[in-house]
């Protein structure tokens, strides 16, 4: 029975949930959220452990699925990226970025002050009040404009509808790549070319949406042994009817013993009586 898990914590945590069930994960599939576009390559290997240990999380993450927010590919980000790099290493010296890219986050912040600057102009041009926060706000819904991370869509509740990556870890190389992207607008799954899906347990397809047995189990308790439980309530059930048995034919007996001495009693009583 295959049961899929959605999780939504930091990267460092998994391995400790996970490894433990190593020998349960080739029947889950768990769904890891994870709010940020720099995602390890190899989250279950650590530096400092042993390497039958980073075998054995090697073999739970087999069974692991990232969803992250697609990371910006344009030409314009790549530029950006390294501006912002460039900008915070002379403001800040102690701080790296690293060879990579920046988060995607810090693109989104730069496109919510476009975002705010469209609408705010648009207020100023319809003689608002720069103060007003509700107009600005409403300006700020329902519209598309093209930002550093690409094109930005706010719909009418203000909310952005972003495009996500999922990430699976190749069985061979050990490492998490970009097999799909979701386009949240299009609402649209786009299998990357190339890339495929490596199920846990040696699956070629994905499971069903529905398990065998049921996402609680109750389609397959009439295929289960008997429960524990059940087999404890059953010898304790039978060991109080036996004693319940006994002791009514204890009482039976001495019930019986009883009512024959009286009965014995009363016929000699009856039987005095009529010689008188």
């Amino acid at each position: 029975m295959t049961r899929m898990i959605v999780i939504c914590i930091f990267i460092s945590v998994i391995t400790p949930l996970i490894v433990p069930s190593t020998e349960t994960m080739t029947r889950m599939i768990v769904m890891h959220i994870y709010f940020s576009t720099n995602a390890l390559d190899r989250p279950w290997h650590r530096a400092n452990d042993t390497d039958a240990r980073n075998e054995k999380a090697r073999k739970a993450y087999e069974a692991l699925m990232t969803i992250t927010i697609r990371k910006p590919t344009s030409p314009e980000f790549t530029q950006f990226s390294e501006e912002v790099k460039r900008t915070a290493s002379e403001l800040y010296p102690n701080v790296s970025y690293g060879d990579g890219q920046v988060n995607s986050f810090v693109g989104a912040f730069y496109d919510a002050v476009i975002l705010y600057g469209l609408a705010l102009n648009e207020t100023l041009a319809a003689n608002g009040n720069v103060s007003d926060g509700s107009a600005i706000t409403q300006r700020m819904w329902n519209r598309t404009f093209e930002g550093i991370t690409g094109m930005v869509y706010i719909d009418e509740n203000g909310d952005r509808d972003s495009d996500f990556s999922l990430l699976d870890m190749d069985p061979q190389t050990g490492k998490f790549e970009v097999v799909a992207n979701y386009y949240g607008v299009q609402q649209y799954y786009e299998p990357v070319p190339g890339k495929s899906i490596h199920w846990a347990g040696g699956r070629v397809n994905p499971p069903p949406d529905t398990p065998e047995c049921g996402f609680d189990g109750s389609r397959c308790r009439d295929k289960e042994y008997f429960p524990t439980y059940a087999i404890v309530l059953l010898v304790l059930g039978s060991a109080m009817l036996v004693v319940l048995v006994t002791l009514l034919s204890v009482y039976r007996a001495r019930f019986r013993d009883v009512l024959q001495r009286w009965c014995t009693g009363r016929s000699r009583d009856h039987m005095t009586f009529r010689l008188r």
